[in-house]
Parts: C-alpha cells; structure tokens; sequence
C-alpha cells in the first residue's frame, strides 16, 4: 500500500513543465500544507513538551534525537542548536544519524534499513528512564529510527514519535506521538520538502518550549546563550541592560565577572545596588540570592517554567522550593561549621597550587560562583576538568598539591564519582559538595560537604544550586 508522502499528486503530475513562476507557487503550496500540519499537531506536541520537560528536570537526563536521511539531519540541526541558544550541556544533547557522522555531508539513505544499529547505538550510549528520545521519520516506518525508539523504550525512555503519515509503526510504537500530515508532495516521494519543513517546524516548537519550561528563557530572551562571538556578546549586553535596567558599561562588568553568563551577572547587579562598597561578585549574588525579599521574582530570573506567570498567585513547586533557599542555607551553616574548619586546615597546611573542579549542569554554575571568589581571595588558579575527561577517555592527570572539589546534587553520576576518583589517583585532596550526604560520591571522598538542602521535588537547580553556592562562598 502507497503511504500519503510516497504518493504522486495528480494537480502537479506534470509540474516540470510549469512555468517558473507557477512551479515555485506550486512548491510553496506544499510549504503551507507543512505550516498547517504542524498547527493540527499542536496538542500532541503539547504532551510531548509537558512529558519531556518533567523528565529532562533529572540533572542526569539526556535528549537523544534519531533518524535517518533528511529526518536524520533535521534532527541533528535541532540537537546542535540547543547550547549556543540555551546553554543546555552538549553531553546531554545527543542525535544518533543512521550511517554515523558522515551522513550529515553525503547522503547514505541505504543505512535506514540497518535495525542492528538502531538498537546498538542506543545501548552504546547507555539510554535509560532518566532520558527522552525523540525518533523522526516522515514514513514513520524507517526501520533504524523504529529499532531505536522501541529499544530506548524497552530500556525505560520516554520515547516520542514524529512521522507523517497517520497509523505509521513509529507513532504507534512511541509514548507521545506527533502526526504531521502533510500528505502528497509536489515533487512525488520527495520528503525533504513539505514533510521536511514540518519537522523543523515541529522541532523548532518542540525544544524551544522544552527550554522555556526548563528556565532557559526569561521575558521572552534567550538568557542562558552562550555568547560566544561579537554578535552574542552584544546580544549579552543588551539582553542584561534591558533586563537589569542598567548601563552598558555596568552590564558589561558583570557579564565579565560572571564569565558572561547573562543570569548570575542580574544577580551581581543587584548585589551591587543594596548599597556594598565592594565591586560586585558572584560571592555577593549568592548572598542577595537568600536575601532578596521578593523570592518570586528570582524565581522568575533563575528558573522560570511551570505555572503561572505570577507566580505569588498559586506558587508552583519550583516556586516554593526555590522560596525555602534560605532555610537550606541556615542549616548548613549551623550544621557543617566543623567542616568549614577542616576545609580552612587542609588549606593552609597543604598550599595547594591550583584547584579543580568537576560538576555539570547547574552545580557547574555553582563552580564558576566559587571560581571567581576563591582566585580573587586567595590567587590561587581553579580549573574546570570536564567529567567526560576520566569517565570517556579514560585520562589520568597530575593532581599533586591540589584540591578537587566535585559538586553534584545525587552524587550518584557515575561520571562525576569518575572524576573524582581519577583526581584522588593524581594525587588530589577531593571535597564533594552533595545533598545526599551517603551517596557514592561521598563515600569515596576525603572531606564531604553535606548542603542539606533536602528532597529535590522540582529541579536540582533551585535549593541545590543556592546552597551548593552558599556552601562555597
């Protein structure tokens, strides 16, 4: 049977011989039918958006995008896409491309059929509960993309199907499933046109929204980019004097001093403003942070996601947690003042000459508050070694002398208790900051700093984050 994108519309059997002018208006009519499509899969793309962000609030959580030809590569574009424009970490941003690599140059359309490696690389990549996986196909029947989305659910994923065609095996087979019906192509069999340009719609709607929940965006900008050329340090700029109503010379120093991370340098602007004589710094944010008076309105800088836009009108969890900051905060000082001596001994009898620092997502926020505050305080360098160094590569590097400090909010990412133990091989004094005092990352550490910030009930980025900041301020 002949699937609706494989089949030849008669109003267009004889499009080649079409003037040019109606050629390109025939083709833009199979543009529309995408627009139109994907504004009847709203509501599905709803759930898939609701579903996905809940579970990507897991610090662990991974996307993971498959698929095959141009699906394959749409998919690819989305994934790319997510940490210049929202700073979501690139270890947690996977797409598995049937053929590999080299099929986002040159087209290798016979590796759709490969099943084996469907399920392959999604084991290869250790998929699990805490992940999402999003499969697209225009058939919805690509066999590498079906392989790999029903063994990502067999493994406990949230799996989401994207396909064009309606009763299709991928949107039967996945949990939340996105129906694109573009119907017959002008160029009959040619799914890089109309279905194409759908899924990017889709895909465009999809991790936008998903990173909207996630607090990537606040006021309609994109506040946790990564400005990484003139043009986005502009952006930056302007993006923190609107925000911030501030100067461009005051954005721009605490863009510097936050290593030009747009939200903790609104929150050293507003440090400055309480009336410290100091310049501002990230030590300083971390402390207007507990003190700030209006909670929901950090809530909305930091972290604004579920809920409503007025927070104070029925607080959503990630508001109540984020408003419990500052008791976390008072227990761990009361509780840990023996700790904080011990760190202060072993720091100055041991001298060490430089401190490394392994974390991901927001505890590596917390990093980059302790980075500044201890080379301003102390001369003494920090560097960040990336997880992946020992728990991929499987490096060793050369420690003596130095203190590493690993900040993870479960303490359970095999990655990070790689790092840490890699470092206590190099010869290292390693200090973990968790929440979850017996987790494995604890336990192999010589001094552990317990944040007591308590359940996570919404994202390690609230409680955990300013307590683990706290902690190392």
């Amino acid at each position: 049977m002949t699937t609706a994108t494989e089949t030849a519309s008669q109003a267009y059997r004889d499009i080649e011989r079409f003037s040019t002018a109606d050629m390109l208006s025939a083709m833009l009519d199979g543009q529309r039918a995408a627009v139109d499509a994907a504004a009847a899969a709203l509501p599905a793309l709803e759930e898939a958006v609701e579903a996905a962000a809940k579970r990507l609030t897991s610090p662990e959580s991974r996307l993971i995008y498959v698929g095959a030809g141009t699906s394959g590569r749409v998919a690819m574009l989305d994934a790319v896409e997510l940490y210049p424009t929202f700073g979501w970490p690139e270890e947690r941003s996977l797409f598995l491309l049937a053929g590999g690599s080299i099929s986002v140059a040159e087209a290798r359309e016979s590796a759709e059929d490969d099943t084996d490696a469907g399920r392959a690389e999604i084991d290869a990549v250790n998929c699990g509960p805490q992940d999402v996986v999003v499969g697209l196909a225009a058939s919805g029947s690509t066999p590498y993309t079906l392989a790999a989305i029903e063994a990502a659910k067999a493994r406990g994923a949230l799996t989401i199907g994207i396909a064009n065609n309606p009763g299709s095996a991928l949107l039967e087979s996945a949990d939340c499933a996105v129906l694109l019906e573009t119907g017959a192509e002008v160029l009959a069999g040619s799914t890089r046109m109309a279905a194409g340009t759908s899924q990017k719609i889709a895909m465009n709607l999809f991790s936008t929204a998903v990173m909207m929940r996630l607090g990537k965006v606040y006021r309609g900008r994109m506040v946790d980019m990564k400005p990484s050329n003139r043009k986005l340090v502009r952006r930056a700029v302007e993006m923190l004097m609107q925000v911030a109503d501030c100067d461009e010379a005051s954005a721009r120093r605490a863009l510097e001093e936050t290593e030009f991370h747009v939200k903790p340098a609104v929150l050293v602007l507003r440090a400055f403003r309480r009336g410290r004589r100091r310049p501002p710094s990230i030590a300083m944010a971390t402390t207007c942070t507990v003190r700030l008076p209006n909670l929901a309105e950090w809530s909305h800088i930091y972290l604004r996601t579920h809920g409503k836009t007025d927070m104070t009108d029925t607080p959503s969890l990630m508001f109540q947690e984020t408003a419990e900051a500052a008791e976390a905060v008072e227990r761990l000082f009361a509780q840990e003042a023996k700790t904080f001596a011990e760190l202060g001994r072993v720091i100055a009898e041991r001298g060490p000459a430089v401190v490394s620092m392994s974390a991901r997502g927001s505890s590596d926020h917390a990093a980059s508050f302790f980075k500044y505050l201890f080379e301003i305080h102390t001369g003494i360098p920090v560097a960040s070694i990336g997880p992946s160094v020992a728990s991929v590569y499987d490096a060793s590097l050369k420690l003596e002398r130095a203190l590493h400090i690993t900040i993870s909010q479960s303490g359970g990412s095999p990655d990070i208790v790689a790092a840490q133990a890699s470092a206590k091989k190099g010869g290292a004094v390693t200090l973990a900051v968790v929440n979850v005092a017996d987790s494995p990352l604890a336990k192999a550490a010589d001094i552990v700093l317990p944040i007591h910030a308590g359940p996570e009930r919404s994202v390690a980025a609230t409680k955990s984050f300013i307590a683990s900041a706290a902690a190392l301020a």
